[in-house]
């Protein structure tokens, strides 16, 4: 009787193990496309600042104002 609660416990441990191992994986998959993403757009966003430097400016001083009526209230 013991044997055989042993061989299941060990079963259903095993079982949990992989499922925590398979979404670990997934977990990074996820992790890894993401920080992908987030590169591109870095990317993106660092060529259009040195291809529109003026314009880039004046966003970046509006969002500041927006930023500073918002913190304000």
């Amino acid at each position: 009787m013991a044997s055989s609660f042993e061989t299941t416990a060990h079963a259903a441990a095993n079982k949990i193990s992989d499922t925590a191992s398979a979404a670990a994986d997934d977990i990074s998959d996820v992790a890894h496309r993401l920080q992908g993403q987030a590169n591109e757009q870095i990317d993106r966003l660092s060529h259009t600042i040195r291809t529109k430097p003026l314009q880039s400016a004046a966003i970046a001083a509006g969002v500041g104002f927006l930023f500073a009526v918002i913190a304000r209230r």
